[in-house]
């Protein structure tokens, strides 16, 4: 005879009887047992259940007409229904298939039935695994309409074979409608005990169902947005209002906690599929839905709260100037050139390889390797064969891609190492491998970003395409300098979060050196320090030029509680909006989001997310009140400039304005000096971090630095600086190799070896907000080189 046990029993059940016949369900065992192992097995299972007898009776369902613009899937369990609607047919009893007719713009219909009217809730349990694979494979919510009876009074209301199926209900998000008599409802929504407590929103129990079908199933969904209607909060993984506006079938990226007891074999064996950026850094990256569908296996394995800011890259002013001869970064030739070195770049655009000062003497490419995202880790290689290649073509761009416009990412290292007959960079000889990686997907970016920046990108395929470079690094037993220009203002500002800690692992590893610049936030008016050591704002304004689609803000607190945040709109000073609740208000033709007082688990502090749809001209207003007169710290950050030009604060400060990854601790952050005028340059993002930590590390020139990009110009930003400690890092590894062998150095040492040999001004006291611990200077690069390593 045949029995049911449940999924955690079912590896014991073949351990014990590896010789009898086994089903496995998704949920559970069916398993078939003579009498004489029936006892045994008793005394080793949580629970056994014999393959009883069920009746299926009529469903008076005859059409799908008026559901078409649900996103469903409809099956009636019960009697053989011939209509010519129907889409597909399955016998419980020969668990025969058959599509009969399949349209589109037509709500699909499964009829199931048994041409012996009787099943066994074995035959059950294997169908309704059929129909959620069907479901799955058309992308659609599963809709049971059911008529079925136990013919064991026992089973009638209750039965393992019933809590399997409400497992089934609850991972794939389906529902079923269930005819019963009027008089035996209460049995099925009386539980007998909490395991019996089958899920009351997802199994529906009803004596009217050919009046009310159709009418329960428009209840369960709502028309816009593909979504159930029922308790959004509880089916959701994260209970915010921005997480719950990305669509269900966007895929997105959820870290693991680190040191996580689980390894990436278990969520893959869920069936979610993850992206390993390391051996102990891994995210899930799936569709929104599904992660929300085992949100009860996983949510004490990723992060309490979720966030998915926009980064955007530090960009690089440009001033055409008369043509030039020639030009060298260096005023006389280095000891060591970055032999045998990476420098590896990541951006949006890609490499414009034909470009002379990228290539060797011969014509050949310098570039060893490009790595083109195509989704999550998954890419295609182009080698340096395949570019040469490429080069040799009339048009290059057919065999391997080139930009489809002017780009950053080839001037930068065009400073850091290029070289041809009217130009030369820093490290010469070393050879260069780029990362391209996709944009922010347009949801997301709606979400946390607001204006359609083009460039704008996730933090986690930064660091996706961090790991390829180190992959292709380690490879060919090369050191690598890698450059990362994009960061978010919207962040605690001191390094904390779960990827900026993967990211300052990876650089403390031997032979990995990364540069940021702090970006160009210090002069946009987008920090305000609410309150200090020093002093307490008790109100800030936001000044709007002009209509703004979308604004993002975060406001992080340390050592203060009950703190009110109210938000007022223009000439609206008596109804305030409290940002400390989580609410979504519209107020003035404008929708503001709150996911109110969230508690940061990585520095202990709070935070409160907030945004602003169909932001009105004029002056809002946030104003504070401390129930608890208490000194701490409060900030309030506004997204970048790329994705916020029109709103400001006032008052502002430039500092603690560094972009976030320039925080993170163990990477190399670089601010722009202004060397005639012996100033920081005005836009550059100021130190030090929100903890209090030292960022920049130094400064360096970021102005007036020729670049030829068929034509002549002087360039500026924090970028420029920091491609200026790239191309010297590539340098000092390839005299690390020559001069102290193995082990490699990392970003820590070259730190060290580069702050050893900065200028410090004898009026400034060290370590400083803007400049860190002073200003590195090209032109000493070659007595630094030519000097031994102690």
């Amino acid at each position: 005879m045949k029995y049911i046990v449940p999924k955690v029993d079912a590896m014991l059940c073949k351990t014990l009887f590896l010789k009898q016949r086994q089903e496995l369900i998704e949920f559970g065992s069916i398993i078939e047992l003579t009498d004489d192992k029936l006892v045994e097995i008793k005394e080793r299972v949580t629970d056994i259940e014999p393959d009883y007898e069920l009746l299926l009776k009529k469903v008076p369902f005859t059409t799908v007409k008026g559901l078409i613009h649900l996103p469903i899937i409809v099956a009636t369990i019960g009697n053989r229904v011939d209509s010519a609607e129907v889409s597909y047919e399955y016998d419980f009893s020969s668990q025969k298939w058959e599509e009969k007719n399949i349209k589109e713009q037509h709500t699909p219909w499964i009829c199931c039935y048994s041409s012996t009217e009787r099943i066994y809730s074995s035959e059950y349990l294997m169908g309704i695994e059929k129909l959620h694979q069907i479901a799955k494979q058309l992308k659609r919510t599963l809709v049971i309409v059911s008529h079925i009876e136990s013919q064991l009074p026992y089973f009638k209301s209750h039965s393992l074979m019933q809590e399997i199926f409400n497992l089934y209900l609850e991972t794939y998000k389906s529902i079923c409608i269930n005819s019963v008599a009027r008089e035996e409802i209460y049995q099925y929504e009386c539980p007998l005990s909490e395991r019996n407590k089958f899920n009351e929103k997802r199994m529906i129990y009803t004596h009217k169902l050919e009046a009310e079908v159709k009418l329960l199933i428009k209840k369960c969904f709502r028309k816009q947005g593909n979504e159930l209607l029922e308790n959004k909060s509880q089916m959701s993984l994260y209970q915010d209002n921005f997480y719950d506006r990305i669509p269900l079938s966007q895929r997105i990226y959820v870290p693991l906690n680190l040191l996580d007891d689980k390894d990436y074999s278990y969520y893959q064996e869920l069936g979610l599929k993850t992206v390993c950026v390391g051996k102990n850094y891994t995210f899930i990256y799936d569709e929104r839905q599904k992660i929300d569908s085992f949100r009860q296996e996983i949510a004490h394995h990723v992060p309490p709260n979720y966030m998915s800011p926009i980064l955007t890259p530090a960009l690089i002013q440009k001033e055409e100037v008369k043509p030039l001869k020639a030009y060298n970064q260096v005023s006389q030739e280095l000891k060591y050139l970055g032999e045998s070195v990476y420098i590896g770049i990541i951006g949006t655009k890609g490499v414009d390889y034909r470009k002379s000062y990228l290539r060797n003497e011969s014509g050949t490419t310098r570039i060893a390797c490009m790595w083109e995202q195509k989704e999550g880790n998954e890419g295609i290689y182009y080698t340096s064969n395949q570019i040469n290649a490429a080069l040799a073509l009339s048009n290059p761009g057919e065999s391997v891609p080139l930009p489809a416009s002017e780009e950053d990412e080839t001037l930068i290292l065009q400073i850091a190492g290029g070289k041809d007959e009217q130009y030369r960079g820093i490290a010469t000889h070393a050879e260069f491998i780029v990362a391209k990686i996709n944009k922010a997907p347009e949801a997301i970016n709606r979400i946390y970003g607001g204006v359609e920046e083009q460039e704008g990108v996730l933090m986690p395929e930064v660091l996706v395409a961090v790991h390829k470079l180190m992959e292709l690094a380690q490879l060919n037993n090369k050191p690598i300098v890698i450059y990362i220009p994009y960061s978010t203002n919207i962040s605690a500002h001191d390094g904390s979060s779960i990827i900026e800690q993967m990211l300052s692992q990876l650089a403390r590893k031997q032979n990995y050196t990364f540069i940021m610049p702090t970006g160009e936030e210090g002069d946009k008016n987008h920090h305000s320090i609410l309150v200090s050591d020093y002093d307490v704002l008790n109100k800030v304004s936001l000044q709007v030029k002009e209509q703004t689609p979308y604004l993002v803000g975060i406001i992080y607190i340390k050592c203060i509680q009950n703190t009110e945040f109210m938000l007022y709109p223009p000439k609206d000073n008596e109804h305030a909006i409290k940002l400390e609740r989580k609410a979504i208000t519209n107020r003035e033709k404008a929708t503001i989001y709150s996911t109110g007082l969230l508690d940061d688990y990585n520095n202990g502090s709070q935070y409160i997310l907030f945004s602003i749809e169909n932001m009105t001209p004029g002056t809002w207003t946030i104003e504070i009140e401390q129930q608890v007169a208490t000194r701490g710290m409060i900030d309030l950050w506004l997204s970048q400039q790329q994705l916020n030009p029109n709103v400001t604060l006032s008052p502002a400060t430039p500092f603690t304005t560094l972009g976030s990854n320039a925080t993170t601790d163990g990477i190399i952050s670089v601010s722009g000096f202004d060397g005639q005028n012996f100033v920081i340059l005005r836009s550059a993002g100021r130190g030090f971090n929100w903890n209090g930590i030292t960022n920049p590390i130094c400064v360096s020139r970021g102005i007036s630095v020729l670049i030829s990009d068929d034509r002549w110009n002087n360039a500026e930003g924090t970028a420029i600086a920091a491609s200026t400690l790239l191309g010297s890092i590539a340098c000092l590894y390839d005299k690390w190799q020559v001069e102290m062998g193995e082990p490699g150095a990392n970003s820590l040492i070259m730190r060290n070896l580069i702050l050893s040999n900065v200028y410090q001004f004898e009026d400034v006291t060290y370590p400083d907000r803007s400049q860190g611990y002073g200003v590195y200077q090209l032109e000493r690069l070659p007595q630094v080189l030519a000097t031994p390593i102690d």
